[in-house]
């Protein structure tokens, strides 16, 4: 059996996943559009990271805002608006490039790398004491995130039954929508939120750093 060609394809899909990592956030002007891709990213030394936020709504775009974040507490420590909401009027093409300068300034005064992306996102919930966890497996290696609990997001009226009756407030529980993977910082980044359960009704996206279980 020739087992050269199997090896070669599991090499060049493990330098796919690792150049995945390698990549690099970056924002660019073209003539009077601004753009953005390879969000989110972390900083070289895991101190912070960098998210492209659009705030979950069922009716109006409400535009985006990057956003730097410690990777601790959470504490948002910058934010610069990349295009506003479709009640404010538009960024002009002046505006634009001065967004374009502040944000390659940004990008450029740290080295960022793009998160991986994790395709199982279905957490497990420990029979124990009720807490969730992630197990995934990537380049040939299992990966476990520590326990955690997502809060529930206080709600209202017709928002806790659908939208179809008047119910009393409530609490709903979030949903994970994204997870990724820093390797070398060994943590994730889960984002949940609440999202489509009434007009008016949604919430999020909500974001939470989790490290990575001991090996």
């Amino acid at each position: 059996m020739n087992y050269k060609l199997p090896l070669l394809l599991l090499l060049a899909i493990g330098k796919l996943l690792i150049a995945q990592e390698t990549l690099k956030p970056f924002v660019e002007h073209y003539g009077d559009n601004l753009v953005w891709d390879n969000f989110p990213a972390i900083s070289e030394d895991g101190s912070h990271y960098l998210i492209v936020y659009n705030e979950y709504s069922c009716c109006i775009d409400l535009g985006f805002t990057l956003k730097k974040i410690h990777a601790k507490d959470g504490k948002v420590l910058r934010e610069i608006i990349l295009s506003p909401g479709e009640e404010t009027v538009a960024f002009m093409v002046d505006q634009q490039k001065s967004i374009y300068r502040n944000v390659k300034k940004l990008l450029d005064s740290n080295r960022y790398h793009t998160l991986i992306e994790v395709q199982k996102k279905i957490p497990t919930i420990d029979s124990v004491d009720n807490k969730m966890y992630i197990e995934f497996e990537m380049r040939n290696h299992v990966y476990k995130s520590e326990k955690f609990t997502i809060p529930r997001l206080p709600s209202y009226g017709f928002c806790c039954n659908g939208g179809t009756d008047i119910e009393e407030d409530c609490l709903l529980d979030q949903t994970i929508v994204r997870v990724f993977l820093s390797v070398k910082h060994e943590m994730l980044l889960i984002v949940t939120g609440l999202s489509q359960v009434a007009d008016g009704c949604d919430q999020g996206p909500f974001y939470h750093i989790i490290p990575m279980a001991m090996k």
